[in-house]
């Protein structure tokens, strides 16, 4: 029997990796972790996102 993977996240990350590694960096250099910018706009793109 061959497993079914129902998600690859390994693939799903590597489509964006670039993206992400460019956001991690942005918010350690300017160490704004809790309610900084990209949070806010995080929550903003949340609030607006329907399924």
């Amino acid at each position: 029997m061959v497993p079914i993977q129902m998600v690859d996240l390994k693939r799903q990350y590597a489509k964006i990796k670039s993206q992400v590694d460019v956001a991690i960096t942005e918010v350690l250099e300017s160490s704004a972790f809790i309610n900084g910018g990209p949070v806010q706009q995080f929550a903003k793109d949340l609030e607006s996102y329907r399924m």
